[in-house]
Formats: C-alpha cells, structure tokens, sequence
C-alpha cells in the first residue's frame, strides 16, 4: 500500500468517529468548516508535540520508540511516558488548539460546542498520530488503534471541552477549566500506564475505557438539555413586495393582500422569526437567536 493509502486508513477512523459525534449536535450545529478546521489544528499541533516528547523521552533517559508499546519496561518508566510525555503533552496541545483558535469564535456557545470542538481536535491529533504507528508496525495496528486509541482521545479531551463550553456560559469559574485540563491528562496517563506497564494491568486499560464511554454519553446528555438552544425554532419572514407584510416562508400567498410570493422569494431580503434578524438564504439556524429555521412554516412565529 502506498503513502496516499496508508493515510486514508490511518485518518479513516477519526473521520467516522467525528461524523458520529458531531451528528449529537442536533439543536445548533456549529458550521461543518470549523469543526474541519479544529481537526486539521489538531493534526498540526502533533508536530510540535513529537519534538516536545522526544525532548522528554531523552531527559527521561529511554530511547524513543524502543519497547514501549509492548510493555518492556519498568514501572517508573511507564508512569513517565504515560503522564508526563503523553498524558501531560498531548492533552495540553490539544486544549491549546481549541482554545487559542476556535474558542474566541461566536459558534461556540454552550458546552454542546465544546464536545464537538475538543473531538475535533483530538481526532486531528489521533488521526495523524495513527499513520506514524501504521509505518512504524504496520496496517495492522489500525484494527486496534481505530476502535480504541483513536476514541480513548476524545473521551479525555471531552473533560476540558465540556468546561470550555460551560465556561462560556459562565456557568464554570476560570479555574474549573484549568482543573479539567489536569483531570484529562491524568485519566489520557493512567489508560497509557495501564497498557504499557504490561499484562497485569491491561485489563484496566479496558475498564478505564468502558468507563469514559459511560461518562461522555453521561455528559452529552447533560450538554443537550442544558443547550439554551434547545426547542427554538422559528419562521423564515419574507416581506411581501405589495404591502410590506410579513408572512412565513412557506406561506404560497401574502396573509395580508393575497399576492402571490412564489417568485418574491427569489432575492428577497429574510428574516428570522423569533429574533426579526436578517439571515441569508442557505441559513439553517439564526446567527443572533440560534433558532432553527423552518422554511416550511406558513405562519410567523413571533416571542
């Protein structure tokens, strides 16, 4: 298999596991480009991080790559690569490439954002982190890192993300992200220990596993009835060319002067019907209110 085919089936997994996820996003769907974007950051921020790792792994006196992956090392060496030259690093990268990007942005608002953006970024960082173990051990390594590793990113990144989100709806004090940030990188060391310390403890890689399966559907769950988006939807206004009155729509006829509007549709100025904003034509949810817009409605729905 060529380069071209061994990235596809490293990135392969990362791009299934985004799509499923960001399908949950179902009240207010953050733009399909900047979740595209966290994940290319968080592919990019895995160059610094393997210079960062390789820096660590020298001052930590072990070779890079030499028996680690197969559990041929001691304890403290284990506790080492797991914490400090993964656990510490790869989450702290990932945290900062959503943070000093996509943060500031007005699409993150809720901690719903924030599950789909910390994904993003550490599928970015799994997927590319899964063509360097595919050249160093071969395809076959896929059919365990796919499942596995590549998930097991997002299960911790999900900690600091739902913290952002909820930070941005000041429901969290500044320091709780910080916290969280910690609290990931310790569970992203304790499932690398448990599987590079060797047999004896690899079952608890799996139960650690299981158990942040458990807690994101728990938290998205949460993310989802708390969105302050959940259940607005509104109308799409257009102004009859005739009288000026405003109809849904869906509405075939002006509510007011009867006027046909099929053709007035085309170039008309729209609006939300919740919020009275002017959004654009391919608009599915208001950029003021966060309503989702219903072009079916023949009706105005006005709060």
């Amino acid at each position: 298999m060529d380069l071209l085919g061994l990235i596809i089936l490293g990135f392969a997994p990362g791009i299934f596991w985004l799509w499923q996820i960001y399908q949950r996003d179902k009240y207010v769907p953050v733009p399909t480009r900047l979740v595209v974007r966290t994940f290319a950051w968080g592919v990019a921020v895995s160059v610094p991080v393997v210079l960062v790792e390789g820096i660590l792994i020298k001052l930590g006196g072990l070779r890079f790559g030499e028996g680690l992956e197969q559990g041929a090392t001691t304890l403290v060496e284990a506790a080492y690569v797991s914490f400090i030259v993964a656990g510490l690093t790869e989450e702290f990268a990932k945290y900062l490439a959503v943070k000093r990007t996509v943060y500031s942005s007005p699409y993150f608002r809720q901690p719903l954002d924030g599950i789909i953006f910390s994904a993003a970024a550490a599928l970015g960082f799994a997927s590319i982190e899964n063509v360097g173990y595919i050249l160093i051990f071969g395809r076959s390594v896929i059919l365990i890192r796919g499942p596995f590793s590549t998930l097991a990113h997002v299960l911790f990144s999900i900690v600091w993300g739902y913290s952002l989100g909820a930070r941005k709806l000041g429901k969290l004090w500044p320091k709780a992200v910080g916290l969280s940030v910690v609290i990931a990188m310790v569970l992203h060391g304790l499932f690398d220990f448990f599987i590079l310390a060797g047999p004896t403890y690899s079952p608890w890689a799996l139960i650690l596993f299981i158990d942040m399966i458990m807690f994101f559907f728990l938290i998205l769950r949460d993310a989802q009835r708390e969105s302050p988006y959940r259940d607005k939807i509104a109308a799409v206004q257009i102004t009859c060319p005739d009288c000026a009155h405003r109809s849904g729509y869906g509405a075939t006829f002006c509510t007011a002067c009867g006027r046909l509007l099929t053709s007035a549709k085309f170039g008309a100025l729209l609006l939300c019907g919740r919020c009275n904003s002017l959004v654009e034509g391919h608009h599915q949810f208001c950029t003021e209110c966060g309503s989702r817009l219903n072009r079916k409605l023949a009706s105005v729905q006005m709060h």
